[in-house]
């Protein structure tokens, strides 16, 4: 299995950590986005990983070659183009334009049957039914197929949404309509859409099929990543017992992590070299080497090595960060 996945995006809307940490290594339930997308893919074995670099991408680089032990191509996206636009560039960088394989954007955590997937119908592109389709790429079908693919219609006529997994028999059919929107230079939005290549696929007859995938899950936004965090920490196993604190599951916490007269849970996920003392926190991701004294902590997300004293509500804090006072 070969797989291309993007992860140059900015991430605006999870500023401020995104300022000093790519959006694909921001902790979920006790492991970054791409380790639960690259662990997804490798339990059904996989032979060459494109990932698409670009926005603080000498993280990723540093972070997949300390942490994996498989074939690797880092292509960088110089101009941020659009989706379409980084799919050809990691075909064309890794000379990589023919035969079978996946693609996954790298902000999604989906769980999936993958070999049926890769033996559905032709090219199949993984969906799901949503209530409020407008936000995403909307697939229409008649049968096995996919008919129209159309990105964020105000008036959808269908509520299947593409979730950013695809499977591509051969690349080959992709590769001549991403180069076709490139070189006559169509764009959605002002970006070169990989959906519209998709569209120019099936105009050209290639066979889409619709594979619903039922656990897909988002990062995109504060809200969203403490909601992904939630639902990904149930089922986890309990962590070690910490002498006078209490625990109400589920939590990740860390083995390398200090946590004394506390109270941690529920949907809490605490990374590596924390120390959380005399705190009380629920739904809150804190990332690795944080400092969290006397505190009340709900529905918080805390960067790298940031410092709470004395705060009680919610905090939203990047790398490095200082918090000590009252009440929010």
């Amino acid at each position: 299995m070969n797989a291309i996945i993007p992860v140059a995006g900015v991430g605006t809307r999870l500023r401020p950590h995104t300022y000093s940490t790519p959006k694909a290594l921001l902790p979920v339930a006790g492991k970054p986005v791409l380790a639960h997308i690259l662990d997804g893919l490798t339990e059904v074995g996989l032979d060459r990983v494109v990932l698409v670099v670009g926005y603080l991408g000498d993280q990723i680089v540093d972070w997949v070659k300390a942490n994996y032990d498989i074939r690797v191509d880092f292509v960088e996206q110089t101009k941020r183009e659009g989706l379409g636009h980084a799919f050809l560039t990691a075909m064309e960088g890794a000379k990589m334009t023919h035969g079978p394989a996946v693609g996954v954007l790298g902000d999604t955590i989906f769980s999936a049957d993958l070999p049926g997937l890769v033996n559905a119908p032709g090219h199949a592109m993984g969906v799901k039914a949503v209530e409020d389709p407008r936000r995403f790429g909307v697939a229409e079908t008649e049968g096995d197929r996919i008919t129209k693919l159309v990105e964020k219609p105000e008036n959808p006529k269908s509520n299947l949404v593409l979730v950013g997994l695809y499977s591509f028999a051969d690349l080959e059919p992709l590769h001549r309509g991403l180069r076709h929107i490139v070189d006559n230079d169509l764009r959605t939005r002002g970006e070169y859409q990989v959906t519209d290549a998709l569209q120019w696929m099936i105009d050209q007859g290639e066979h889409l099929s619709p594979y619903l995938i039922e656990d897909w899950y988002d990062v995109g936004k504060p809200e969203a990543w403490l909601e992904t965090n939630e639902t990904l920490l149930k089922g986890k196993p309990a962590p070690d017992a910490h002498a006078g604190v209490t625990i109400k599951a589920p939590v990740f916490i860390h083995p390398d992590a200090r946590i004394e007269s506390s109270s941690i849970g529920p949907n809490v996920s605490i990374g590596a070299g924390c120390e959380i003392v005399g705190s009380t926190l629920s739904n809150c991701v804190i990332d690795e080497d944080c400092r969290v004294e006397s505190s009340q902590l709900r529905d918080s997300l805390l960067g790298a090595r940031s410092q709470v004293r004395h705060a009680d509500g919610n905090l939203i804090l990047g790398n490095e960060s200082v918090f000590e006072g009252g009440k929010r």
